[in-house]
């Protein structure tokens, strides 16, 4: 990791997988939520899948930002 700073000072203004990190928790904080709700497996195992592929996605593009540095 860098020197200090955190989630809004890391990495050039308005780029980079850490400019997506409030975008990614909301969708997994509401996709959760809606999850505990809904009792259609469907949209539970979609759920899943898209959000194992975000969480995929992300990790990659951060650690791609990351080995520029």
């Amino acid at each position: 990791m860098g020197e200090g700073g955190g989630l809004l000072t890391r990495g050039p203004a308005g780029f980079g997988a850490t400019s997506w990190y409030p975008l990614f928790m909301a969708l997994w904080i509401i996709g959760s939520g809606a999850a505990i709700r809904v009792s259609n497996q469907r949209y539970n195992q979609a759920f899943a899948g898209i959000f194992f592929l975000c969480a995929v996605a992300y990790l990659a593009a951060q650690g791609l930002l990351e080995s520029f540095a």
